[in-house]
């Protein structure tokens, strides 16, 4: 492909220290940072306890690999389901229901034990449906804050905003790992026990399900009312245009 036309328009150059300031002051940044941390980690849990909860609830660990790969393959075939529903409600709005529904479907992992594999795996994949599309909408979104962030600050930042985003999304990472292994361990949970009880199982289950469903609604909040809407994004590239055309 040839090389894109270089775009933009005159501009007093900022310190790093005023484009830090307006990155933190961004409304629309920080919700994004508030709930990518809570899905992710929320998405981290679940897939640190997978293995642990097949082998000692389940104890059908050698479906391990099955249900990863069950679980990929149904995140990726929604992907145009997710891509057409946020073309017509928009992407914060797909976002939310995205997050909402992986919520909802983690709820009932907490109630199944020992014979439930099948079900667990079906609600896995289903559940999963909406993964790949919590961080393509989520990047997606971020690219228009960068928009915002132009059209206010007069400079384009992306390396700046994405530097912050990945770094969000690693630190999400770790936090849901450390949550997938601290919490089980906290309630008694010994991954080398010869056997897990019933009291501790249903502790595990609660984590596996119940807390990352907690922290995708929670997540969900930040979004609402977010103030780059699909109007109001048309309207900064409208006069990125503008100031461009006029540089």
């Amino acid at each position: 492909m040839p090389e894109g036309h270089p775009s933009g328009f005159a501009h007093s150059r900022l310190s790093w220290w005023v484009g830090l300031r307006i990155l933190v002051r961004n409304p629309a940044f920080g919700r994004m940072v508030g709930s990518v941390l809570l899905f992710v980690s929320g998405i981290a849990i679940q897939g640190t306890l997978h293995r642990l909860v097949l082998a000692d609830v389940m104890g059908d660990e050698p479906l391990f690999p099955l249900m990863l790969f069950i679980e990929n393959l149904g995140t990726l075939a929604a992907v145009p389901a997710w891509l057409w529903l946020s073309v017509r409600i928009g992407k914060h709005q797909a976002l939310i229901a995205a997050a909402l529904w992986l919520a909802v479907l983690s709820l009932p992992l907490a109630l199944l034990r020992e014979g439930d594999t099948t079900l667990l795996i079906m609600l896995v994949a289903i559940r999963g449906s909406s993964f790949a599309s919590i961080l393509f909408l989520a990047n997606s979104i971020a690219a228009d804050v960068i928009d915002v962030d132009t059209l206010e600050s007069g400079e384009q930042r992306s390396g700046l905003f994405f530097a912050a985003w990945n770094m969000t999304t690693k630190l999400a990472l770790a936090i849901g790992v450390l949550l997938g292994t601290v919490l089980p361990a906290a309630v008694g949970y010994d991954p080398s026990a010869a056997a897990t009880s019933a009291d501790i199982q249903a502790r595990l289950m609660l984590i596996y399900g119940a807390v990352p469903a907690v922290m995708m609604a929670a997540g969900a909040l930040f979004l609402r009312g977010f103030p780059v809407s699909r109007e109001r994004h048309a309207e900064v590239r409208a006069a990125l245009a503008e100031r461009e055309e006029s540089a």
